[in-house]
């Protein structure tokens, strides 16, 4: 074997395993809200209308078949818009145990600053989750990886 390879296999390989796991915002269907639940997730409502600047923090959050239950907090628009907007692979490594639940302009408008409240599915606008991106995180560092591996392969004339 060429002594190339003996070095560049492992190296490659270990790039490929330091790949950096990239995460994206998925909108979730409505009937599968309750494959949701978890103890480990931060909830938000978001106002469907103004996400950037309209936001509540869902403590205590109980999901069912018909809605969400919590006690809601309202953010600053500085945290809202944290919240909202994902600018780097960071970021959405950060938010990946967000979940945001977007509710009609209409009912947003009459949510209380803090307090108790029921948000049915029918008020949700659309629910959005944090999931691994499979292609990201594994297939472009593999096509690369033996792309350079089949260059190499070519340029030693083995």
């Amino acid at each position: 074997m060429n002594p190339y390879f003996r070095f560049l296999t492992p190296l490659s390989l270990l790039v490929l395993l330091s790949a950096c796991t990239t995460y994206q915002r998925y909108k979730l269907p409505a009937n599968r809200i309750l494959k949701i639940q978890n103890t480990d997730l931060t909830y938000y409502v978001v106002d469907a209308a103004n996400p950037i600047s309209r936001a509540w923090y869902v403590s205590d959050c109980q999901i069912n078949e018909t809605g969400i239950e919590g006690y809601l907090t309202k953010m600053e628009p500085e945290s809202a818009k944290e919240i909202y907007i994902v600018q780097s692979r960071r970021d959405s490594r950060w938010s990946k145990n967000d979940v945001l639940f977007y509710a009609d302009p209409r009912l947003a408008n009459t949510l209380p600053d803090s307090g108790l409240v029921n948000i049915p599915v029918g008020k949700m606008a659309k629910i959005e989750v944090y999931e691994l991106n499979h292609a990201k995180t594994f297939g472009t560092p593999l096509l690369s990886v033996t792309g350079f591996l089949a260059l190499l392969y070519l340029i030693s004339g083995t």
